[in-house]
This record gives C-alpha cells, sequence and structure tokens, in this order.
C-alpha cells in the first residue's frame, strides 16, 4: 500500500473517531462512550495495521443487524427519539466497518455516515462542548475529504494520471491544499454566522413534525410526581439546570447568597398509595395562552399591597414541559412562540414541548398571597399521624376545629408541625423501604424517623391535611448558589428539592419547608476549594455560551439587523404553503409524513447547497483563468496577437462536442488525442495536428506562419468532415 493511501486511510480513521467522541458529547451518555471509544481504538490494528485481520462477515453483519433491531425498538418505543435512534445506528455501522475490509468507495461511504452522525449530535445537543468538539470535527473532516476525492480520483478513476500523483506528493501543493481547507472551513464558518443572524427564527417549523428541540441530557433531580418508599441512595449531579436573576420592581438586581430562592415546578395535591400527584381536577381547570415573543401576558391579578419581583430565567435545557417560578407568578414573557398552559387553582405553568433550552421572565409577589380556595383531599383522618398533629397543634394552643382558626391560627399550627420536624428528624440522602402493608408516611415519622426533602414535605402536608389545614406538596429547585459578577443564581440539578405550599385562607398561600435548615444548607451548599474554582469557570464559560449563543433569539436578531432584511420568511412561508406533502387530517400517520418532509427538505437543502458550491467553482475557474490570462499579457505583449491566431483550437473543441466527443477538462489535448485514436484513426490525426500548432502559440509563444495558419485551418475544415461523415454512417446504422 502506498503512502498516499496509507495517509487517507489514516485520515479516515480519524475523522471516524472524532465523530464518535462528538456524538457521545452531545449525547451526555458516557457509557455509550465507554463502549464506543474503545471499540474504534481497538479497530486500529485492522483498518491500519499490517498484522490484524478483518472480522469474518457473519459478526459485522451480527453487529449491524442488533445497531438496527435496536435502533428500531427505540423509535417504536418513543418516536421522539427517533434522531437518536439513527445516529447511534450510524455510529455502530461506521465502527463494525472498521473491523471489515475497506475499498475506495467505502471510505467516501464512512466520510458520509460521519457527517451525518456530526448532524445527529447538532440535532440532540446545544452545549458549549459540542461547539469545541466541531471545531475539531470541521477542519478535519474537510480536510479528509479533499484528500479523498484525490486519492480516489488516482486509485480508481484514473491510475496513471500524472497530475494527482504530483498533487499528492508535492509538500508545495500538500500546502496549497491545506489552505484551501481552511477557506473553506473560513467560508463555511462565515455562512453559518450570518444564517444564524439573518435569518428569522420560526422559519419552517413544524414542517417535518414536532419533534422537539435539542435535549443535553436527561435531568433526574426534578420530579412532576413524588414516590415514596423506594430504597437504596440518591447520587447527586452538579450539571447546570438554569439561570436565575432576582430583580426588583425598580429593574435593581437583589439576589444573594444569603437569600435562597424556591423555584416551584408541579404542584401535587394527591396521596394516593405512597405516590403525590396533581388531581384530574386541577388538570381540568388549566388554561392555555398563546405566547408571542416579547409579549407580557398576564394570568392572574397582583395584589397592589404586595411588592413584586421579576424572575429572569435561562433553562439551559428542558427534559419537561414545566416553567419553574416562584409564588406567587402573575405575568409571564416567553422569547418564542408557544403554548402554555397554567393552572388557575395552583398556578402551575407549563409549556409543552420540551428539549432545547429556553428563557423567560416572570412577575411574581413573594409574600402570603395565592389563587383562590382550592381544597385537596382530606388524608390520614385517623391513625397515628392524625393523632400525632392534633397532639402538637393542641399542644401549641391553637383550635382543633377549622372553622375557630383564623389564618395567623392556621400559620402557627402549620409552623408548629414545621418545629417539631425540624427537632425530631434527620435529613439524609439514604432511602428506606418500608414493611409490608407500611404506608411510607408513617414509616418516616414513627420507624426511621430520617430521610430526603419528600419526606419531610409529605409529612408536613399529610399532617397539615389530617387536622383540616389545605396543603399541598411542590417539586422544584432550591437556588442557592449565587455569581456576584454575573448577578445570577446558577441552579443544578442537585438543587433539586420538594417543600409544602400550605393554604391560610381563601387567596393566601404560604411556603414552608420542613426539612431542617442546617442540613439543608449542607446539602446545598455550593462547591469549594480548587475545584469549585475551576467548576464556576466552566460554568462561567458555559453560562455566555447559553445566553449569547444559545438563547439568541429573534428579539435580539431584529434588534441587531431588523426584521427581515433579506424576505428570508416571506419566502420561506410562501415556499412552505406550497410544500409538496401539505398535512392533512386523516392523512397518512404522522411519523411518515414527518420522515417524507425531512427528505424534501434536506433534498431541497442538498441542492441548494450543491448548487452554491458549484457556482462558487466555476466563479472561481473564471477568476483563475483571467488571472493567468492577465498575467499572460502582463509577461508577454505578443501574448493578443497569438491569441487571436488560435481561434482554431476552439472551434475544433466546439465541432468535438457536439459530436458527442468532448475532450474532459482535465485532460491535455495531445492525450485526447490519443484516446480518439480507437474510435478513428483520422479523425486522431487532425486533432493532433491542432494540438501541436497549439502547443507551438500557447507554450512556444510564437506567431504562427501564413502556412501554418492556412495548414490549422485546412485540418479544421477535415476535422469537421470527417466528423459529419462519422455522424451520417452513425444515422445510417441507426436506421438500418
Amino acid at each position: 500500500m502506498n503512502s498516499a493511501t496509507d495517509r487517507i486511510r489514516r485520515l479516515v480513521y480519524l475523522t471516524i473517531g472524532v465523530g464518535v467522541a462528538t456524538y457521545c458529547i452531545a449525547e451526555g451518555d458516557w457509557l455509550l462512550a465507554l463502549i464506543a471509544l474503545p471499540a474504534w481504538i481497538m479497530a486500529w490494528p485492522v483498518s491500519l495495521g499490517s498484522q490484524g485481520r478483518p472480522l469474518p462477515r457473519g459478526v459485522v453483519l451480527l453487529v449491524i443487524l442488533t445497531a438496527l433491531a435496536y435502533s428500531v425498538l427505540r423509535v417504536l418505543t418513543d418516536a421522539h427519539d427517533l434522531v437518536i435512534a439513527v445516529s447511534r445506528l450510524l455510529l455502530w455501522l461506521q465502527i463494525a466497518k472498521l473491523y471489515d475490509r475497506w475499498t475506495v468507495r467505502d471510505r467516501g461511504v464512512l466520510v458520509i455516515m460521519s457527517v451525518f452522525l456530526v448532524i445527529g449530535a447538532l440535532l440532540t445537543s446545544n452545549s458549549i462542548w459540542l461547539g469545541a468538539a466541531l471545531l475539531v470535527y470541521m477542519p478535519l473532516m474537510i480536510w479528509t475529504t479533499l484528500l479523498h476525492e484525490l486519492t480516489a480520483l488516482r486509485e480508481v478513476r484514473e491510475p496513471s494520471r500524472k497530475p494527482v500523483r504530483r498533487i499528492l506528493s508535492s509538500r508545495r501543493s500538500r500546502v496549497d491544499l491545506l489552505k484551501l481547507s481552511a477557506s473553506l472551513g473560513v467560508l463555511s464558518f462565515a455562512t453559518a454566522v450570518g444564517i444564524f443572524v439573518l435569518v428569522p427564527r420560526g422559519i419552517g417549523e413544524g414542517f417535518i413534525g414536532d419533534w422537539g428541540g435539542p435535549e443535553s441530557m436527561r435531568v433526574s433531580g426534578f420530579n412532576d410526581s413524588v414516590t415514596l418508599g423506594s430504597a437504596g441512595f440518591i447520587t447527586e449531579s452538579k450539571t447546570p439546570v438554569m439561570d436565575v436573576v432576582l430583580l426588583d420592581a425598580s429593574g435593581r438586581n437583589v439576589g444573594s447568597e444569603e437569600r435562597p430562592l424556591l423555584l416551584r415546578g408541579a404542584v401535587l395535591d394527591l396521596y394516593r398509595d405512597g405516590r403525590w400527584t396533581r388531581s384530574d381536577d386541577s388538570e381540568r381547570r388549566d388554561l392555555a395562552y398563546s405566547f408571542a415573543p416579547g409579549a407580557p401576558v398576564a394570568f392572574d391579578a397582583p395584589s397592589p399591597q404586595v411588592p413584586t419581583f421579576t424572575l429572569d430565567i435561562t433553562l439551559r435545557r428542558r427534559p419537561n414541559d414545566y416553567l419553574f417560578t416562584m409564588l406567587r407568578p402573575y405575568s409571564l414573557t416567553l422569547e418564542r412562540n408557544a403554548r402554555v398552559e397554567i393552572g388557575q387553582r395552583d398556578l402551575q405553568i407549563r409549556a409543552p414541548g420540551g428539549g432545547g433550552g429556553l428563557r423567560y421572565s416572570v412577575r411574581v409577589q413573594l409574600e402570603e398571597a395565592g389563587a383562590p380556595l382550592a381544597r385537596p383531599e382530606r388524608i390520614f383522618q385517623d391513625g397515628p399521624v392524625h393523632d400525632l398533629a392534633v397532639s402538637l397543634v393542641q399542644d401549641a394552643g391553637f383550635p382543633l376545629d377549622p372553622d375557630d382558626r383564623s389564618p395567623t391560627d392556621v400559620l402557627g399550627a402549620a409552623r408548629a408541625l414545621v418545629d417539631h420536624l425540624h427537632r425530631n428528624y434527620i435529613y439524609t440522602t439514604q432511602m428506606n423501604a418500608p414493611d409490608a402493608g407500611e404506608d411510607p408516611i408513617e414509616m418516616f415519622l414513627f420507624r426511621t424517623r430520617e430521610g430526603h426533602c419528600e419526606y419531610f414535605a409529605s409529612a408536613l402536608s399529610a399532617m397539615c391535611l389530617s387536622v383540616g389545614i389545605d396543603a399541598r406538596v411542590i417539586t422544584g429547585y432550591m437556588a442557592v448558589e449565587f455569581d456576584e459578577d454575573s448577578g445570577a443564581y446558577l441552579v443544578r440539578e442537585s438543587n433539586a428539592h420538594a417543600w409544602t405550599e400550605v393554604q391560610l385562607d381563601s387567596g393566601q398561600w404560604v411556603s414552608l419547608d420542613a426539612s431542617p435548615p442546617d442540613d439543608l444548607a449542607t446539602a446545598h451548599e455550593p462547591p469549594r476549594g480548587f475545584a469549585a474554582v475551576i467548576r464556576g469557570f466552566m460554568d462561567g464559560v458555559s453560562r455566555w455560551w447559553i445566553n449569547s449563543v444559545v438563547a439568541f433569539n429573534e428579539t435580539r436578531r431584529q434588534e441587531m439587523v431588523g426584521e427581515d432584511p433579506l424576505g428570508i420568511e416571506r419566502t420561506a412561508q410562501g415556499m412552505l404553503r406550497d410544500a409538496l406533502l401539505p398535512r392533512q387530517a386523516g392523512g397518512a400517520p404522522i411519523i411518515v409524513i414527518a420522515m417524507l418532509r425531512g427528505v424534501v427538505a434536506f433534498g431541497a437543502t442538498a441542492a441548494l447547497g450543491f448548487a452554491l458550491v458549484q457556482l462558487a467553482a466555476v466563479w472561481s475557474i473564471v477568476r483563475a483563468k483571467r488571472r493567468e490570462r492577465a498575467a499572460e499579457l502582463r509577461e508577454d505583449p505578443g501574448a493578443v496577437e497569438r491569441l487571436q491566431q488560435r481561434g482554431f483550437y476552439n472551434e475544433a473543441l466546439v465541432a468535438l462536442k457536439r459530436s458527442r466527443l468532448a475532450k474532459p477538462t482535465w485532460r491535455p489535448v495531445k492525450d485526447h488525442a490519443a484516446a480518439l485514436t480507437r474510435i478513428d484513426a483520422e479523425l486522431a490525426a487532425a486533432v493532433g495536428t491542432i494540438a501541436d500548432l497549439y502547443y507551438a502559440s500557447r507554450y512556444g509563444r510564437r506567431l504562427l506562419t501564413e502556412d501554418e495558419l492556412r495548414h490549422a485551418e485546412g485540418t479544421l475544415s477535415r476535422l469537421r468532415e470527417r466528423l459529419a461523415e462519422m455522424r451520417e454512417h452513425r444515422r445510417s446504422r441507426t436506421a438500418r
């Protein structure tokens, strides 16, 4: 194997590895990375080494079939996993092929699959780490593609072609190719930035189905239900979830380390068999609102006596539909079009269609105010939980009859229950399973006396409800990590938390946290030390990426360049209205329509891209010829007259093209004359004579004599006559 082929095989191997690593970064699945990357590394002896032997075709086929079955199963289980399923199939197809024999065509296919795998990564994530990986992958892929095409041209199409061999072996030519690769990379980056800034957001949205946005990883901390009774440990993740800025009514940042925020997500008012969920009655009372970018929507009336605040929140990822806020929200502003569902009774906010990041602002009132009266179902009306709550309320001196309590009595009684939990129970992330027939709340209150925040919130809510105090469990996040430089709270997955909201009176709710404050502060304490400094720096870089790139929305785009300076949105909307596959009720299944529309969209985009590349290539050739001709004229004043003499050469090329014997642009005319010998010796001799006269004028740099010009014209006439005879001969044979 020659050195050029060795070089391109190494480049293809490296491109595949970087593409696989890029996708693993995008999906955030380190188990996949621990399997795929070693498999790629171990393919080195087979792909490039002299001692490695390819795997049997049966084994390779088995791997491919297994990957295909896994992808199909994943799509059938959840159609929203189509991108991940197809991407993983491409990943394993590449790795399987590394253990097989390669051909020249296989190299090209591997590079194409690598490109589509990276496209899958872009559809899966929008993290800064993926952006960094692309900065490595793109130049490598461009360089590999250029060298592959040149190597394939020499190995398959023209094995004896000397110019290709010179390019592959010349150091100067390789430097020129590197410059070309760098130019293409810069051009691609500039084009991407231009599209990013100029193209209005939302064009083509929904054309290939509602698949959601990029999703960086699954969030394990927040849950929209609480299930008690599992055994084991809670594993913490320091992955950032959102950035939160707290502003007062005058727009002043009032966040600080001494002011933790409880960011409510799910509101749970129904308890059954150890599980808190949202009741059907609350679900039925949700109201739907349509949001336009930057337009605030008020869904509740604020109290004039209570101070107002604004939360500016940037969700870095959305594995669910919830928009996090505080008690009590009354106005919401989104930075993109969306349909939002807001609970009429509990003010729970959801925006269906989770996936990529989202920025929004919510106006809130933090004091004791809330939604209209909503009375959750009474639980534990008798038994040990009820008895404990009764004794604690009586000992605190508050009435047992709900009708005799004032809002102040309700708050005092609830705080008495909170004080009991603070003094007598231990916060731990270790979970215990209840005995057979034992309720998890009773297990926590009377047997284990230790648990995490969900047990404390559940126990407080249960005791309140057992004595007629309306309460509900809230799941969300506790923001404690405040960055003075950015003025924002950084909320991580490990900050997931559960607490209780208690209703004091109609329209009056208050948040109470039953978890022991000291233990809770330790559990949510921001990281310290040198590792924390490094992590803080990387979090800051990630925050810049999210705010400046990922969250670059339509409002900010219009502030920079105007609404639609190039008319892109109007053109796209017209094309979508006349799409080949309009959506129709009762038609083909939505997944089929989405896939077909994806093919249409990809084909149209690819055709446009190829057309632009072709135009750029033609323009480059024209400019190169112009520069060459201008240089020739500067160096040789007699070149103009010689150029005028060479008209016979261009006429000969036109005659050959009309007879379907055109000279390829890359083939020298003398080589073309030799190739025509297999077709007609007389024709080849005429082309050879014209080539000799052309070379004498072009490269010999001399004026042709009158005799040579007459000879050229005579040869051109014979060439035309011979071509006409050959055409007539073909027509007569066709007629017979």
